[in-house]
C-alpha cells in the first residue's frame, strides 16, 4: 500500500514538474514583435495604375535570344505611382526612396525564376537603365521626389529577361520583389 502511495506521489509530482517546464517553454518561445513608424509624410502606392499586388507580364522571347551568355531580351517598362501625398511647403520637395528586397537573388544580384525555365533571371532596371543590384537582398532606389505644393509623384523601372550562361531553356519565368516606400 506504501509503495502504491509513494508511486502515486511521484507520479504527481512529476506531471507537476512537466507541466511547471511545459509552462516555462511556452512562455519563453511565444514573442511577437511589433514595429511600425510614424511620419509626417504618407501616400497611397500604385504599379502601372494597380494596387494591391500587380504583376507585369514580360513578352514571350525566343530561347535564341538568350542564348549568349550575359544576354538580355523582352525589356518590359513599369511605373511605381504615389497619390494622396502631403504637399511639401513652398520653395522644398520630399526626397522619396523606393527600397526592394527579394528572397530568391543571384550572384549577380538578379531575380532567380521560380518557373520552368533554365539559365533565365530577371533583371530589374532603375529609370536610367542602371541594374539595380539585389546580391545583398536589399537595395534602394533614390531620384523620386515630391515638388513643392504637388501631392503625387512617380518613377520609372524595367524588367527584362536576364541570361547570366546563355544557353537558356524553354519554360515559364516567374519571380517577385517587395517594395516600400521611405521619406529620408
Amino acid at each position: 500500500m506504501k509503495a502504491r502511495s509513494l508511486s502515486r506521489c511521484m507520479y504527481i509530482a512529476l506531471c507537476g514538474v512537466s507541466l511547471l517546464s511545459f509552462n516555462t517553454f511556452a512562455a519563453s518561445q511565444n514573442t511577437i514583435r511589433f514595429q511600425g513608424e510614424v511620419n509626417a509624410q504618407t501616400c497611397n502606392v500604385n504599379i502601372n495604375d494597380a494596387t494591391g499586388s500587380p504583376i507585369i507580364l514580360l513578352p514571350t522571347v525566343s530561347t535564341a535570344s538568350l542564348n549568349a551568355a550575359k544576354s538580355t531580351a523582352g525589356k518590359t517598362p513599369f511605373t511605381i505611382n504615389l497619390t494622396g501625398c502631403v504637399a511639401p511647403a513652398a520653395g522644398t520637395t520630399q526626397a522619396i526612396n523606393i527600397n526592394l528586397a527579394g528572397n530568391n537573388i543571384s550572384s549577380t544580384g538578379d531575380l532567380l525564376n521560380t518557373g520552368t525555365a533554365t539559365n533565365v533571371a530577371l533583371r530589374l532596371l532603375d529609370s536610367s537603365d542602371k541594374t539595380i543590384n539585389l546580391s545583398g537582398g536589399t537595395a534602394t532606389v533614390n531620384g523620386m521626389s515630391l515638388a513643392s505644393g504637388s501631392t503625387s509623384a512617380s518613377q520609372n523601372f524595367s524588367v527584362e529577361y536576364y541570361s547570366d550562361s546563355g544557353s537558356a531553356g524553354a519554360g515559364t519565368v516567374l519571380s517577385s520583389v517587395q517594395y516600400s516606400v521611405s521619406y529620408p
